[in-house]
């Protein structure tokens, strides 16, 4: 937020916008690369999550803390469903690839989006 000039805000006040509705027209707007990035790295991140399930829970009361990496594992370990799990592993793969191209294609544009 530091790098939204005060120069658009006080431009705003002058023509009447105040408040929450100086938020919405003029913050969001020039965040939505930067609150973008962080849902794509959240995601990212997100898949990644198995030792915690696997060390608490083991997929929790009626499999409600089951992540796919743990049901990866499950399925190529417990149940030997290697084939399976392979498959399940390739999906994640390009789920991630496509959120990693995603997420590359908003840093690229980020930098380009605020100007003074």
């Amino acid at each position: 937020m530091q790098s939204i000039p005060s120069d658009i805000y006080e431009a705003a006040a002058i023509d009447g916008s105040d408040g929450v509705r100086k938020h919405w027209d003029i913050t969001v707007p020039l965040m939505k690369p930067y609150i973008a990035l962080v849902g794509v790295i959240s995601a990212i991140s997100g898949t990644k999550v198995f030792e915690e399930i696997y060390i608490m829970t083991q997929g929790g009361p009626r499999n409600s803390s089951k992540t796919i990496v743990y049901y990866l594992y499950e399925q190529a370990f417990s149940n030997l469903e290697i084939s399976y799990a392979c498959t399940i592993g390739l999906v994640l793969f390009l789920i991630i690839l496509g959120l990693s191209v995603v997420r590359l294609t908003i840093d690229r544009q980020g930098g380009d989006n605020i100007t003074a």
